[in-house]
């Protein structure tokens, strides 16, 4: 069976053969058999499936993510693009919550530590871990996604934590390994500097992006949990709460690939 793959929908959402043989024998209704189907992305937030026998399949957007994470970690033996997305009122992903699929979730850290108790030193907790969008503000091409970060040096002045405020991008995704490629852009008159996390796992520090000036960086993200979780935020030296400022980031595109986790073998002669 082959399957042709193309796109003409803004999202530029890259499908795999192995997604699309998934899709017509888990759920197209009828006789399959030697058909060949095309997996077409062609409209406002549908992706249509199509066949010879006329069987037609329309799943939205909302179901992709979690159609790619339904069988769990394996062993991939090529890379995949999940999704190749544009941030902004005009592209793919804009400014919302979290719906089990893909969006923002708010997380915030205003809750002061309990400190030392019974010999055990108890950081702060999340005083807020929900669905929303409070830190995020939609332009037509890009996200500007505000944060707060600071550390915190417990009395003995060893353990060093560090805290953030702010709303995190989360994409329900199979478990896997993955490449990130996060495109920072700057419609500022001003610099700043950036960093970006996955799985509250710095990964790219010291990113400067010049006034008007866009700069993608790349990194590997493992997923053990099916929810990818990525963090932009400004760099930041505060060393407490009071110190600390919100400062804004701006995303205007996140490429997520899953990563072949193993060579693929050779046929049997």
């Amino acid at each position: 069976m082959k399957h042709k793959v193309w796109k003409s929908y803004k999202t530029k959402l890259a499908f795999s053969k192995a997604m699309a043989v998934a899709l017509c024998a888990s759920m197209l209704v009828g006789n399959i058999g030697t058909t060949a189907y095309a997996q077409t992305v062609s409209s406002s937030d549908l992706v249509t499936v199509s066949g010879a026998d006329t069987n037609l399949l329309t799943v939205s957007r909302n179901n992709l993510f979690a159609l790619n994470r339904a069988t769990g970690y394996e062993n991939f033996t090529t890379n995949e693009v999940i999704g190749d997305f544009a941030l902004g009122t005009s592209g793919d992903i804009a400014a919302e919550a979290f719906n089990g699929t893909y969006g923002f979730n708010d997380i915030e850290y205003n809750t002061a530590a309990t400190g030392w108790s019974g010999g055990v030193y108890y950081p702060r907790e999340a005083s807020k871990d929900a669905a929303g969008t409070s830190y995020v503000t939609a332009s037509a091409n890009y996200l500007t996604i505000a944060g707060k970060a600071w550390t915190e040096t417990e009395e003995t002045g060893y353990g060093v934590y560090t805290y953030e405020n702010t709303s995190v991008l989360s994409m329900a995704l199979e478990n896997a390994d993955y490449q990130v490629d996060v495109t920072l852009c700057n419609p500022t008159g001003s610099a700043y500097s950036a960093y970006l996390e996955s799985e509250d796992i710095t990964k790219v520090t010291d990113i400067n992006v010049a006034a008007g000036a866009s700069v993608t960086k790349s990194f590997t993200a493992c997923l053990v949990d099916g929810t990818l979780d990525l963090k932009f935020m400004a760099s930041s030296s505060a060393t407490s709460e009071a110190a600390a400022q919100t400062q804004n980031v701006y995303v205007s595109k996140v490429k997520i690939t899953r990563l072949a986790t193993e060579e693929a073998g050779s046929k049997p002669t």
